[in-house]
């Protein structure tokens, strides 16, 4: 079963909410928001993240904020997610002007040897300026802004 067939069904159980937050105003097992379909029970944040997932799920979803009954696709994270998402943590902190550079001294701190010219140390990352880490900041909100999906065909 996938949520291309049963998106309306979805989404007409849920409202948004301030913080990009999509609350699950369905039915819930120990607190878990869930479809009940056919006589069975389907988690609602598996569906909602797989229809925007270009891979299958691996492993259980969690959600990333605090509400308790979000399943807003934008705060959903599978084992996998989860997984890059701390791998890339710390770079993409730097790349968004927040955190050092983790990968160490950046290379413009360090004077070339005599006779050399000034190429960045491999894995080095130069400082990042405050225009460079808001242009960042926004190429990442632009990416990772909802996609809407057509759950409908198109009249003919």
């Amino acid at each position: 079963m996938t949520l291309t067939l049963h998106a309306e069904t979805l989404y007409t159980r849920t409202r948004p909410a301030a913080g990009g937050h999509l609350l699950w105003t369905g039915p819930l097992h120990d607190d878990t928001p869930v479809l009940n379909l056919c006589g069975h029970q389907y988690p609602a944040r598996d569906l909602f993240l797989q229809d925007h997932l270009p891979r299958p799920l691996v492993g259980a979803v969690t959600v990333t904020c605090e509400e308790p009954h979000c399943v807003a696709p934008g705060h959903l994270l599978d084992s996998l997610g989860r997984h890059n998402t701390a791998a890339i943590g710390p770079v993409l902190q730097h790349l968004l002007g927040n955190a050092d550079c983790p990968l160490g001294s950046t290379p413009h701190q360090d004077e070339p040897p005599a006779g050399t010219t000034s190429r960045p140390r491999p894995g080095a990352f130069p400082d990042i300026t405050p225009e460079q880490a808001a242009r960042n900041r926004q190429m990442l909100e632009d990416a990772i802004r909802p996609r809407r999906r057509r759950t409908t065909p198109a009249a003919a």
